[in-house]
């Protein structure tokens, strides 16, 4: 049985590679590694290939604790954020979108069906085999990073490779939409588009918190009910946008006003922001919405609301996500198990 069933991930996995997908984001990960090696720091500053005269700044300067933090900012919120977040994460679902629709097309399925494998243990191979497939992505892009961070950047972050299981988790969680899709409509395109609107449904509640709690900064005051509000409508969804900040968190990364304050003022000033994050105060906003002129965010301010925003409890977040994702796949289990074919 066991056999049979690693047997079926394989073969799950063997599907995605004909894609060719495989290897067009493993050349994404190797074209975006080699970009950040053209790219080397020390204490003169900022070296890019083929220019002599360096850079000169102190932000991201060698050995130094707060340049290691703005490093760690660099990579989660910016490189690793936008790329494995989104552009990343939609080429791994277009790879794996057609897994069960394939599957349950005539003669396909009825050559499954005859091994002695129960519908659930099919399932969940096929399930598996695409998660597979991120895990492997997700590793040659972290490693290939970390190289280039410890031998160009001179930044040894080991804890950067705990982004490798949460950005399998970020993938599991939109990724159980596209498998109830698939096993619902046996279309891969409506798989896959269902998939993206279920995903803007989940980024809603989300971006509406987060947007809340950032408008403190501009001075807009905001009723403490709107933002119990938006933080019981994130609770229930996966929390896809808490991923980059538990990521930053775990390898101890600056927030961003961070590292776009100290390049921009490099100067005594900058020292006043402490480039090791720390654990921020659960502080509520509370009034009503503000009809006058905003005042200028301040720089602290800036750097405190994004403080409130990386302030995510991992086995909370991680957790209610996992529970939501674990009922849509229950429920794609049972449409798959009970379908005639």
């Amino acid at each position: 049985m066991l056999m049979q069933f690693w047997a079926m991930i394989v073969d799950c996995f063997r599907e995605a590679l004909d894609r060719k997908l495989f290897w067009v984001m493993a050349g994404i990960s190797v074209l975006i590694a080699g970009v950040m090696a053209c790219i080397r720091l020390d204490e003169a500053g900022i070296h890019v290939l083929f220019f002599d005269k360096p850079f000169e700044t102190d932000v991201f300067a060698e050995g130094n604790p707060a340049g290691r933090a703005r490093v760690g900012a660099v990579l989660t919120k910016y490189i690793g954020g936008i790329y494995i977040s989104w552009i990343g994460i939609v080429i791994a679902l277009v790879a794996t979108a057609g897994i069960f629709p394939t599957l349950m097309e005539r003669g396909a399925i009825d050559v499954v069906l005859a091994k002695p494998m129960s519908r659930p243990m099919i399932f969940l191979g096929k399930y598996f085999g695409g998660m597979i497939f991120v895990t492997i992505q997700a590793s040659i892009f972290i490693l290939l990073t970390l190289l280039v961070v410890g031998i160009r950047w001179g930044y040894w972050i080991w804890p950067y490779l705990w982004c490798i299981p949460l950005i399998v988790v970020l993938f599991s969680y939109v990724y159980a939409f596209c498998v109830l899709f698939g096993v619902v409509t046996r279309n891969s395109m409506a798989a896959l588009l269902l998939t993206m609107l279920a995903w803007i449904g989940i980024y809603m509640p989300q971006a509406v918190h987060e947007t809340l709690i950032g408008l403190e900064p501009v001075g807009i005051e905001i009723d403490e009910k709107w933002l119990k509000l938006s933080a019981a409508a994130k609770t229930i969804v996966p929390k896809t946008r808490d991923i980059p900040h538990i990521a930053g968190n775990v390898i101890g990364a600056s927030t961003s006003a961070e590292v776009f304050l100290s390049a921009a003022d490099p100067g005594p000033q900058s020292q006043s922001f402490s480039a090791v994050p720390h654990e921020s105060t659960d502080g509520s906003i509370s009034g009503t919405f503000s009809t006058g002129p905003a005042a200028p965010p301040s720089p602290d301010a800036l750097v405190e609301a994004e403080r409130k925003l990386a302030d995510v409890s991992l086995v909370k977040s991680i957790g209610s996500s996992l529970l939501f994702e674990a009922v849509i796949v229950l429920i794609a289990m049972w449409k798959f198990s009970r379908r005639d074919f």
